[in-house]
């Protein structure tokens, strides 16, 4: 039986560093630009289901695409993360009341 070594609690799966540097620095009023960028994310690191559904609806959701969100999130598998889930949507929520702007026209 192997040890539990809890140092290896603290190392992010793969591509999540590069996921926060695209919240952080993401542009949402160009929402195509957005939208290709985590698709090329998710495929460039090949994320699993849940993780992949619900980054996209959280773009969606950001830009204002609320049916396009509502599609990913219910392709989401039920195993998808629940923090995530927050994590995300406490981010689209900050963001859309620091600005007064509409959400961009497709």
């Amino acid at each position: 039986m192997t040890k539990h070594d809890p140092s290896l609690e603290s190392v992010p799966p793969i591509g999540e560093a590069q996921i926060d540097q695209f919240w952080n620095t993401v542009d949402l009023n160009d929402p195509h630009v957005a939208i290709a960028q985590m698709k090329s994310l998710i495929t460039e690191f090949g994320l699993d289901d849940a993780i992949a559904h619900f980054e996209m609806a959280s773009v969606y959701d950001a830009i204002g695409f609320e049916s396009e969100a509502a599609t990913e999130y219910e392709a989401a598998p039920p195993s998808a993360s629940r923090a995530l889930v927050c994590r995300r949507h406490t981010f689209n929520m900050a963001r859309r009341f620091a600005t007064s702007d509409e959400p961009a026209k497709r």
